[in-house]
């Protein structure tokens, strides 16, 4: 397992032990994930072991562009695409539909999937070396705080994960993303966290 600190250098090593079924445990701008490559069922599995996570609950695909977004969902409904041109890069999930193909790992069997784009430089550059799209959650054992804290993320994380990757600075929000659901006529807020529901009613403002 390795500890990384301030790593551009380290990515390429980082995002090819990905790629052969390595778990990163990665900054975001709210708080640190843990991730895995989304066509590795058995690095997805490793990390619902790690975080003792309900296998009811599913992943987000995290990505390093909006275009990615195309790939992994059905066509999404005229709010869904607002709440994406107004929100990401940022701290919100927002559930689609998922497209055909989509493994069940990540759909739950529900047919949805999430999808978050982090503002974080150094994770959008690791999931971009990655092919462009992971699967990760937050890191913390399930039913525990997240964490952004990096003493306590080595002492959670240090004889589970592959790689930790340290951030140094204080650029942490320490509030989880929010959580939107975007498979009905209308959005519905599953958690309300960094980003408030005032903002998501602003944005939706004046559509039919």
């Amino acid at each position: 397992m390795d500890i990384l600190g301030g790593p551009f250098g380290m990515l390429d090593k980082i995002s090819a032990g990905i790629k052969e079924g390595a778990v990163v445990v990665f900054p975001t701008e709210t708080v640190y994930g843990i991730g895995a490559a989304i066509c590795s069922e058995k690095a997805v599995t490793r990390i619902y072991d790690i975080k003792k996570r309900d296998r009811n609950k599913t992943f987000a695909i995290h990505i390093s562009d909006k275009k990615r977004i195309a790939e992994f969902s059905l066509e999404p409904p005229a709010y869904a695409r607002t709440l994406i041109n107004s929100f990401m890069p940022g701290p919100v999930t927002i559930i689609l539909r998922a497209a055909a193909g989509v493994p069940e790992y990540l759909t739950g069997g529900r047919g949805t999937v999430g999808f978050r784009l982090p503002s974080h430089i150094l994770a959008r550059e690791l999931i971009r070396k990655c092919g462009g799209a992971i699967a990760a959650t937050s890191a913390n054992i399930s039913g525990r705080p997240e964490i952004s804290d990096p003493a306590e993320l080595k002492r959670v994380f240090e004889n589970k994960a592959d790689y930790i990757i340290i951030d140094e600075s204080e650029g942490f929000s320490g509030t989880p993303s929010t959580v939107l659901d975007c498979t009905g006529n209308s959005c519905l807020i599953l958690r309300e966290g960094a980003v408030g529901r005032e903002d998501i009613e602003k944005a939706l403002h004046g559509l039919p």
